[in-house]
């Protein structure tokens, strides 16, 4: 296994071989013999408040996994190989521009070749770098949902003019779900919120935190609603 600091790629006896450190993540291959197969797991973070997982496996005749746009990510698999997953070469000169929170985890096989590469959208050339493989983090039939929980009361006895007795952004867990599919959960931080990756349709969403005895149940229908407050009661009066 070849998992070295400095970038560059060359061939050797027809086989592509990485070597390379990047901005915010570390991409190593492995130099095995080529084949057809490639099966990868990719983990996406539209912010670090959460984390969705999807696979895929492109096979000589069959496409499969559960990431949404696995035929498009097979397609450019079979253009670039592990070209796809390439580095940003050690000295580029990027431009200071922040293109958002996002982060993806790729790990897996990729023609013969072992992968495990990180994206992210820090400076100018990891966008140009996450954009050129836009397939991964693209996600047909998702949308990004964002919410808080919201917890009140926060005072004790009665409240008085202009005491403010809510908490907009409490810790808590929300849970998604709908029918027989498995729920979804993300961990809503203090200050901060969640965020994650959703199926379009209707869900239903409860939550709890450690600040509240209960919280109160809603409907959420992706993608015509993208935020959730979830009221939360801590029983005081």
């Amino acid at each position: 296994m070849l998992a070295v600091g400095a970038v560059g790629w060359k061939m050797v006896a027809g086989v592509v071989i990485f070597a390379g450190a990047l901005s915010g993540g570390q991409t190593v291959l492995n130099n095995q013999s080529l084949n057809s197969t490639s099966k990868l797991t990719v983990s996406y973070s539209p912010s670090q408040r959460s984390r969705s997982t999807f696979t895929i496996s492109c096979l000589a005749h069959s496409i499969s996994g559960t990431h949404p746009n696995k035929k498009a990510i097979c397609a450019a698999i079979a253009k670039q190989g592990v070209r796809l997953f390439a580095p940003v070469p050690a000295g580029t000169a990027c431009s200071q521009i922040y293109g958002g929170p996002e982060i993806a985890t790729i790990a897996g096989t990729v023609k013969g070749h072992k992968v495990n590469a990180k994206f992210s959208r820090t400076d100018g050339c990891q966008i140009a770098r996450w954009n050129s493989a836009i397939a991964l983090f693209t996600f047909p039939g998702y949308s990004t949902v964002t919410g808080r929980i919201e917890v009140s009361p926060t005072c004790p006895g009665p409240q008085r003019l202009g005491q403010i007795c809510t908490n907009p952004s409490a810790t808590g867990t929300v849970t998604f779900s709908r029918g027989s599919q498995k729920s979804v959960q993300a961990t809503a931080v203090a200050d901060i919120g969640f965020s994650l990756l959703l199926r379009t349709g209707s869900w239903t969403v409860t939550g709890d935190s450690p600040n509240a005895m209960s919280c109160a149940s809603s409907t959420l229908t992706v993608p015509t609603r993208s935020e959730v407050v979830l009221a939360c009661d801590t029983g005081m009066r």
